[in-house]
C-alpha cells in the first residue's frame, strides 16, 4: 500500500445526483492507485450517527433548521472522532458522502439560519477539519427528486428548498474553486465516471 498522509475527499450535491455510485467507483480507482480507502455517509457509520440518521431522515414530525443543525453537526462530530481522525491519522483516504458543506447549504442557505453560525459550530463540530477535494455532483432539481424518489423527510422538502439547496452548492462551489470540482450527472454515467476519473489522478497524482 502507498505510504501517503491521509486526505478527506468528500461528495456533495442535490438529491438525486448519484453520489453513492460515484463514491464507489471513486473508491475502487484509489484501490488501483494501491491506496487504503475508508468509505463514509453522513450522517452515519457510528452507533449514535446511525440513530440520529433515523431520526433526521424516517421520522415523520417536522423539524426546524435549528434543531436539524444540532443533529448534524452531533452526527458529524461523533463521526470525526471515532472514524475520520483516526483513518487520516493512519494514512487512509477518507470517502465521505456529505459533510460540512451540506449543513452551510440545506439549513443555512436553503433554511435560512446564519451561516456564519453554522461554519462558527461547524469548526468546533470537525476540529477545523477542512477537505482536501470537494466533488460536487451537480443535477437539475426535477431530475434529481425524480432520481431520489422521495423515500426521505429531507427528499420530501418542497421543490422551491431543492432549487435552493441547488443554487447554494454552486455558489459555494464558485467561492471555493481550489477545493471544488463540480461535475454534471446529467451526461452519460461513462462520461461522468470519466470526469472523476481526470478529478482523482490529478488530485492523486
Amino acid at each position: 500500500m502507498k505510504s501517503k498522509k491521509g486526505k478527506l475527499v468528500t461528495f456533495e450535491g442535490p438529491e438525486g445526483s448519484g453520489k453513492t455510485t460515484q463514491i464507489r467507483y471513486a473508491e475502487k480507482l484509489l484501490k488501483k492507485k494501491g491506496y487504503k480507502v475508508l468509505v463514509l455517509r453522513e450522517p452515519g457509520k457510528t452507533p449514535t450517527a446511525d440513530a440520529i440518521r433515523k431520526i433526521l431522515l424516517h421520522k415523520n414530525e417536522p423539524l426546524s433548521s435549528e434543531v436539524e443543525t444540532f443533529l448534524f453537526l452531533a452526527a458529524r462530530r461523533d463521526l470525526v472522532e471515532k472514524k475520520i481522525l483516526p483513518a487520516l491519522k493512519a494514512g487512509k483516504v477518507v470517502l465521505c458522502d456529505r459533510f460540512q458543506d451540506s449543513t452551510w447549504v440545506y439549513q443555512g442557505f436553503a433554511g435560512k439560519l446564519s451561516q456564519k453560525l453554522i461554519e462558527t459550530m461547524g469548526d468546533f463540530a470537525t476540529d477545523g477539519l477542512t477537505p482536501n477535494l470537494t466533488l460536487l455532483l451537480d443535477v437539475p432539481v426535477s431530475t434529481g427528486l425524480k432520481r431520489a424518489g422521495g423515500t426521505d423527510r429531507m427528499e420530501r422538502k418542497p421543490k422551491a428548498f431543492h432549487e435552493k439547496v441547488r443554487k447554494g452548492f454552486l455558489q459555494l462551489a464558485k467561492k471555493n474553486k481550489k477545493r471544488f470540482r463540480v461535475i454534471s450527472t446529467t451526461q452519460s454515467i461513462e462520461n461522468v465516471q470519466e470526469e472523476i476519473k481526470k478529478v482523482i489522478n490529478y488530485a492523486f497524482r
